[in-house]
């Protein structure tokens, strides 16, 4: 507490001359080039990501698709339609109790998948 900086210096405007703000701009510039090349690299990763993965969603879905068929076709008196109703009456009533605004989506999320996949269906 006893000991303190005292400055007594006086601030002086120093111009810039021409060429040193040629230079600093064109660096501006460069660094940001830079970070747009590397931003769009990963856009463009991430998107052949995405499309892989939608890829796989869309297997996976056409594979149960075709599951639910065979078993339609095996168990004639088995109504996957009636047996889901309950379970998206389930997620929705759960997305009305849930205090958590992600929980609410992912179950109304959930409940849309299951009716989307039950209109494949018919």
């Amino acid at each position: 507490m006893n000991q303190h900086l005292h400055s007594y210096e006086i601030p002086v405007s120093r111009n810039k001359t021409i060429p040193e703000i040629i230079e600093d701009k064109k660096a501006a510039l460069d660094l940001a080039t830079e970070a747009v090349n590397s931003i769009s690299t990963q856009v463009d990763r991430l998107s052949s990501a995405r499309d892989q993965y939608q890829k796989d969603v869309n297997d996976v879905r056409d594979g149960l698709l075709a599951t639910i068929r065979e078993s339609k076709q095996i168990c004639t008196h088995f109504n996957l339609a009636e047996e889901m109703a309950s379970t998206i009456g389930k997620l929705r009533q759960e997305a009305k109790i849930a205090s958590d605004l992600n929980a609410k989506r992912e179950f109304n999320n959930t409940a849309g998948a299951i009716e989307a996949l039950l209109q494949q269906l018919r």
